[in-house]
């Protein structure tokens, strides 16, 4: 069973670098760019992870942690930030791991890995 991705990144350029990283190992992704965005992709496109920033235009990080966990306890979330401040945060809303940018996209695969996921 392939595994599905969704990354959430308000900054295009590194959206699409993890999205296509994440391609070459064979993972399915999709991509969002707001908090409602978001929402309706967990629903539509019913990934396995999330990988999102915790900074997105329309909603606070814990808002979309808590979100997503609500609907579907079993996503694994994986909080990126620029601040060390959000990582406490993010794991209380729910999320399992939290990556600080700038980070090479090994980071991303490790974490991804850590979360029982396989390419197809």
């Amino acid at each position: 069973m392939e595994t599905k991705i969704l990354i959430v990144e308000d900054e295009a350029d590194l959206c699409l670098l993890v999205q296509n990283f994440l391609e070459t190992k064979e993972y399915v992704v999709q991509s969002a760019y707001t908090f409602e965005e978001v929402m309706q992709k967990v629903h539509t496109f019913e990934p396995d992870i999330v990988i999102m920033d915790y900074n997105l235009p329309g909603g606070k990080g814990t808002d979309l942690v808590s979100s997503i966990k609500k609907y579907n306890p079993r996503i694994s979330v994986i909080v990126i930030s620029g601040m060390n401040e959000a990582q406490e945060a993010a794991r209380q809303s729910g999320a399992e791991q939290f990556i600080e940018k700038p980070f090479p996209l090994s980071k991303i695969g490790k974490a991804v890995e850590a979360t029982g996921a396989s390419g197809s």
